[in-house]
């Protein structure tokens, strides 16, 4: 695998009523979490909006081995709100991903709104 592959699975997708929890795997052999970016803003903001803080899991193996070697953290999405999750990354030798940038339709945000 010449880049890290990356995904995000939601809990709570489509009602957002209730928290959300995102799963983000990697799937990666030589994966540092040091390499990782994930970052959090509020889209209203524009590019170099501030971070908004939410609660995360630090990155942990869960499982594979070699090129197959998976690795998960979640992020938890408990305040109403508008927001947008972006992930940069890459392996030990430098191999960036894409930029992964969570997409619902054709936008590349999301809301909770529990009101």
């Amino acid at each position: 695998m010449p880049y890290p592959s990356t995904t995000i699975v939601w809990k709570n997708e489509f009602y957002f009523k209730e928290n959300r929890t995102a799963t983000i795997t990697v799937e990666e052999r030589n994966f540092s979490e040091d390499a990782f970016k994930i970052l959090i803003t509020d889209p209203a903001e524009g590019k170099g909006a501030k971070l908004l803080e939410v609660e995360r899991d630090s990155f942990q193996k869960v499982s594979g081995s070699g090129d197959s070697t998976r690795w998960e953290s979640r992020i938890y999405f408990n305040k109403d709100g508008d927001y947008q999750l972006s992930i940069t990354g890459e392996d030990l030798a430098g191999n960036a991903m894409e930029e992964l940038v969570y997409a619902e339709g054709t936008q590349a945000t999301f809301g909770l709104y529990r009101g």
